[in-house]
């Protein structure tokens, strides 16, 4: 339902105050309120997500963004990090807000990847007229009540850099067969608590991680290569923190497999990793 602001005769402050009626110019009445309940899970978060972005009424913007988003989300977007609910939604209101003024719209390239409590999507920035000014990638993170809780922008290309001491070690423990080199280059490359999907496993821990990597090895003989630079898209005291870096896993069974990762860095090593198939380039 979309907010309506009436002034009221004298009589009728008092019966305003007791129905919360939130008339925005009003000295001393309460903004409106969304009443509709939160996103029941993932895509019902997603949905209500994207069509934010189409919407131009601010309060039912607000409104959709409130319901999707967990209270304690984080966003990486514009190279900071923004922390809450109530800053995250302040954000992007603005920014969508001004993306209407300037007559531009986000229009989904392609399907939504959904997968353990995750998502990555694409989009592009149009005009009226269908002219493609850029293009936006989003990975989404989701708590167990289904919310959004992380969310990532990464749009156009990012600031090249040098691949890192973190993934250089990651491509090292990936492609070690001793367990003891494995070992010592995940110490390297992740924090404790990392977590690490794919298509098929969703795995926490680094002692978890270096398992899988075993079971993986064992399976599919692959041998993981990084390229020598990634886009980095926010840093944190002059650190990567959210990049996004090219591999190719080349193995004798299914010949070569592209990935695209999506990484986010704590205190310089890997904290989460998301690798999503990708088109050769």
């Amino acid at each position: 339902m979309k907010s309506r602001c009436v002034r009221k005769t004298p009589w009728a402050w008092l019966a305003a105050l007791l129905l919360a009626t939130g008339c925005e110019d009003a000295e001393g009445l309460s903004s409106p309120t969304c009443d509709d309940l939160p996103a029941a899970n993932a895509e019902q978060a997603f949905e209500l997500y994207a069509g934010a972005w189409d919407e131009s009424d601010a309060f039912e913007r607000r409104c959709r963004l409130e319901r999707s988003l967990a209270r304690d989300a984080w966003a990486a977007i514009d190279h900071e990090l923004l922390q809450g609910q109530a800053n995250v939604i302040e954000h992007l209101d603005e920014q969508i807000a001004e993306q209407h003024a300037d007559g531009l719209w986000r229009h989904m390239d392609g399907p939504v990847a959904m997968r353990h409590a995750e998502a990555r999507s694409a989009w592009t920035i149009e005009t009226d007229d269908g002219t493609v000014l850029g293009s936006v990638e989003e990975w989404l993170e989701f708590d167990e009540d289904g919310r959004i809780s992380r969310l990532h922008r990464l749009e156009g290309s990012g600031e090249q850099a040098p691949l890192g001491d973190a993934l250089a070690a990651w491509q090292r423990a990936w492609n070690a067969r001793d367990a003891t080199l494995r070992t010592d280059a995940l110490t390297s490359a992740v924090t404790e608590d990392v977590r690490f999907t794919n298509l098929a496993v969703d795995v926490r821990g680094r002692e978890s991680l270096g398992a899988e990597i075993t079971r993986q090895q064992a399976a599919i003989a692959g041998q993981l290569e990084l390229d020598e630079r990634v886009e980095v898209f926010v840093t944190v005291d002059g650190r990567p923190t959210v990049v996004r870096v090219r591999a190719r896993m080349r193995t004798s069974q299914a010949g070569t497999v592209h990935i695209t990762d999506y990484v986010r860095l704590r205190d310089g090593r890997i904290e989460r990793l998301s690798g999503f198939p990708s088109a050769p380039r």
